[in-house]
């Protein structure tokens, strides 16, 4: 059996209270209205919180690099010759030379 879905904000119940009638079918209509617009309000402020919230994280993050895609330099070195097997080191460029600015 199919419900009708309930307001989830204490406004929209209140706007549906004041609007509602003594007729059945403009009752529906109405609230189906409220219901429509209920969801568009939380869509709305959803998504310009999540807005707002990016919008500080970027103001806090470091600036981006100027080469983010510049592969690393990775150097192999055999430190010990009984053990095959080498230690890997990465080095990147455009990390190095913002340290040296500073």
């Amino acid at each position: 059996m199919h419900q009708v879905p309930k307001l989830r904000l204490a406004k929209s119940r209140k706007l549906y209270r004041s609007l509602k009638t003594p007729y059945l079918g403009i009752n529906f209509l109405i609230y189906g209205f409220v219901y429509w617009l209920e969801d568009r309000v939380i869509e709305y402020k959803t998504k310009s919180a999540i807005d707002v919230a990016l919008i500080r994280l970027k103001a806090e993050l470091p600036p981006e690099p100027d080469n983010p895609w510049e592969p690393p330099e990775i150097s192999e070195v055999y430190e010990d010759p009984e053990i095959p097997l080498p230690t890997l080191r990465a080095r990147y460029r455009w990390a190095e030379s913002k340290d040296e600015q500073k």
